[in-house]
């Protein structure tokens, strides 16, 4: 697959989502799918209460590279960037791999 068939396929299948760095904003495109973990909980007890323990697995073009603590606005809904790669064939890169953590609604306000 070239660099321009794997951008075609973000821009015609991939869903739209707002990147989100200090106060730079970016419109893009991206695959987002929560990673399904048949052996951990979806929420887990803290001193607070229930804390969400999903993840989310993001494919997004080599365009808009991801930096930890990063955000992304997706579905109505606010991720942190918790790890992130960029996925290379030989020395261009073709596409970045994250994992979003949704964002706890009352850290936020």
């Amino acid at each position: 697959m070239s660099a321009r068939a794997w951008a075609a396929l973000l821009e015609r299948y991939g869903q739209a989502v707002v990147l989100r760095r200090g106060e730079m904003e970016i419109s893009c495109r991206a695959f987002l799918q929560p990673i399904r973990d048949t052996g951990g909980e979806q929420q887990l007890p803290s001193p607070l209460g229930l804390r969400r323990e999903d993840r989310f697995l993001y494919l997004g073009g080599s365009g808009q590279p991801l930096e930890l603590g990063d955000q992304v606005a997706w579905g109505g809904g606010d991720y942190e960037v918790v790890s992130t790669h960029p996925i290379c064939l030989g020395t261009q890169v073709w596409y970045i791999w994250a994992v979003l953590c949704p964002m706890d609604k009352e850290a936020q306000g």
